[in-house]
């Protein structure tokens, strides 16, 4: 259950990330856009080391 939430929520982001850089290319200039893909891009940085660390914690 714990790696199917995981998945979910890396999909959510991707989702997010996707959606951020469509409304980027479509406007050039669009500052919320390249606001949501760095924020996004930080959650995927920051689910990753807490995933890293998690396994490792479990693994012993």
């Amino acid at each position: 259950m714990k790696i199917f939430r995981g998945i979910l929520i890396d999909l959510v982001i991707l989702v997010g990330v996707l959606s951020g850089m469509i409304t980027f290319s479509l406007n050039k200039i669009d500052i919320l856009g390249t606001i949501l893909i760095i924020t996004a891009s930080l959650l995927i940085l920051a689910l990753f080391i807490y995933g890293l660390k998690d396994g490792y914690n479990r693994s012993g």
